[in-house]
């Protein structure tokens, strides 16, 4: 499941949260309690050179009851393609109207140009052309970076998808945060998990080489949930994956820094210009 996520003002983050899953859109319930919606399963490309600018969607139709349960659907799957920048909707097969699919396509509609769902799509669409880059870091001003605090993972590589676990029927993001100073050679990682409306709810600190969890930045629900996370038998391989690409920018930004320093120093300006530091002052008052 994915979902949309505005995040708390204390970690000061704001983003869409998105796991990668199937997207499961939900409409008004009706006066009886039941609603209905569909599940999306999209199929994208992930070629960075491709100029593809749509994405293929299979549409499974889905009927909560009052309970809020999900109940077993008989209609058949809907193939529709998504035109990103039009956000025409083309379906795969002739779809008539009054039919099952027909009702299908209206939904898609409401949830693509009245709950944002469009936008999250050309989100997930950017996402995976870039979810493999290991040069995305070089995309991030680095100048505007505590490189003395730990740094989530998504600020250097925003495209690969987020850490998420699911308890109970509640999702929680798990925001991993790492070291990256140049010379540290430490293989811990710190996982806040959020609720919904990316509210705290747990912290654990983990040896991403072991998946061991323990020391000073740990508590109780932090432990549950990381339990069974690390249940999953990819995230070791994934958290390993991702020490490897934050240790590769670590060695990288002091240069990167250097370069983007130097550049600015060379940039000539005159001395009621702006200053190409970029602070607002003329250029006599500052670095002239």
């Amino acid at each position: 499941m994915v979902m949309t996520r505005a995040a708390a003002s204390q970690l000061e983050i704001r983003r869409l949260f998105d796991d990668g899953r199937a997207i499961l859109w939900r409409g008004d319930a009706r006066a009886d309690g039941t609603a209905e919606g569909f599940e999306i399963i999209p199929i994208l490309c992930t070629n960075p050179g491709c100029n593809c600018n749509d994405i293929q969607l299979e549409i499974h139709p889905v009927t909560w009851n009052a309970s809020g349960e999900r109940l077993a659907q008989e209609h058949p799957m809907v193939a529709v393609t998504l035109e990103l920048p039009s956000g025409e909707v083309v379906p795969k097969d002739a779809v008539e109207e009054g039919s099952a699919g027909a009702a299908v396509l209206a939904n898609l509609g409401v949830g693509l140009h009245q709950d944002g769902l469009l936008e999250f799509l050309r989100a997930r669409w950017h996402r995976a052309k870039h979810f493999d880059d290991p040069d995305e870091w070089r995309g991030v001003d680095w100048s505007k970076v505590d490189l003395d605090s730990l740094v989530p993972f998504f600020e250097a590589f925003p495209s690969r998808w987020d850490l998420c676990v699911v308890v109970d029927g509640e999702f929680y993001w798990a925001m991993d945060s790492w070291c990256l100073k140049a010379g540290c050679s430490c293989t811990d990682v710190v996982v806040n998990f959020l609720a919904e409306r990316t509210e705290p709810v747990g912290t654990v600190q983990v040896d991403s080489r072991t998946g061991r969890a323990g020391g000073p930045n740990c508590d109780r629900r932090g432990l549950e949930l990381w339990g069974v996370l690390d249940a999953d038998p990819q995230i070791r391989k994934e958290l390993r994956w991702r020490r490897a690409a934050m240790r590769r920018a670590a060695r990288g930004i002091p240069a990167f820094l250097e370069k983007t320093t130097t550049a600015v120093r060379t940039v000539k300006a005159g001395r009621n210009e702006p200053c190409p530091c970029g602070s607002g002052k003329k250029h006599k008052r500052c670095c002239g």
